[in-house]
């Protein structure tokens, strides 16, 4: 896993992920999680009817740089065929049995929990799975601490639209169909963000966009505050251009691989943090 700046795009996150498959009341449930290291993001969720199709939109909307798979998923032809023809990287899980027996120890002690309830996750044995799995392959390769990774999020692929990989090509949502290229892309008319986090923001909310009313009128009231104090925008916008990628800067630092440089970017948006927050705190809406 890479975690070196001139190595990563900073405007989209780089994935490790894995599937894990479980019968489950007589189900077929897939579990998917994927984490960026760099950032210390790292995502869950399960698709509960075994829908392939569901599996291949996610997965490939995610582009993850490599795959981790249980023996059984390993030789499964979506895997072999679909995704290396889309450049994701797989590899087989380190021990199966040994994940299989000890799903919940290994995120207890990761995260420091008593239960799996303290994740959200009890009650989604195959998100567990595949999010143990994404631990295990990274403590078996990194051999250092990934205590940063402090937290996991777990989502429903139902509060987002489903787009296909076919349509999403045809929507040019992030890139365009001739040349692959993100100019002329949607995302490249909409991207005027002014840090990494925020540019890795937008591609998210545009790869998945909203389907619930109450989240869509709460980014548009912010959208909207913004638009009506263009003295207070502007001014946010120059303390913004202050900022570097946090995210990726900490995830240096506990990796143990910071430079001086990188030492005096942390310093420099550190710097200009109260005055965002300040400004911030004169708005209503949610930001």
């Amino acid at each position: 896993s890479v975690v070196e700046n001139n190595l990563l795009e900073e405007k989209r996150y780089n994935y490790l992920a894995a599937v894990w498959r479980i019968k489950k009341d007589s189900q077929i449930h897939f579990g998917l999680a994927y984490t960026d290291i760099s950032t210390g993001v790292f995502m869950a969720t399960e698709i509960e009817d075994g829908n392939w199709d569901t599996l291949a939109n996610e997965l490939l909307r995610l582009s993850p740089a490599e795959i981790i798979l249980p023996h059984d998923l390993f030789d499964e032809e979506f895997f072999q065929l679909r995704l290396k023809e889309n450049g994701v990287h797989i590899s087989r899980a380190y021990d199966d049995s040994f994940l299989r027996n000890n799903i919940t120890e290994i995120l207890q002690i990761h995260f420091g929990v008593a239960s799996l309830e303290a994740l959200g996750l009890q009650s989604y044995p195959t998100a567990a799975a595949a999010a143990a799995t994404v631990l295990d392959f990274l403590q078996h390769t990194q051999k250092r601490s990934l205590k940063y990774i402090d937290d996991i999020k777990l989502y429903n692929t139902s509060q987002y639209m489903i787009i296909d990989a076919a349509t999403r090509r045809n929507l040019e949502l992030t890139e365009t169909i001739r040349g692959n290229k993100r100019k002329g892309s949607l995302l490249w008319v909409c991207d005027n963000t002014l840090t990494a986090m925020g540019a890795r923001k937008l591609r998210d909310w545009i790869e998945k966009p909203l389907l619930n009313s109450v989240p869509i009128n709460r980014r548009l009231d912010a959208v909207s505050e913004l638009i009506d104090n263009s003295v207070l925008f502007d001014e946010l916008r120059g303390h913004l251009k202050e900022i570097y990628d946090l995210p990726r800067l900490m995830g240096r630092i506990s990796y143990g691989n910071i430079s001086p440089r990188d030492l005096l970017s942390l310093k420099k948006s550190l710097q200009s943090l109260p005055a965002i927050f300040a400004l911030l705190g004169r708005l209503s809406s949610e930001l």
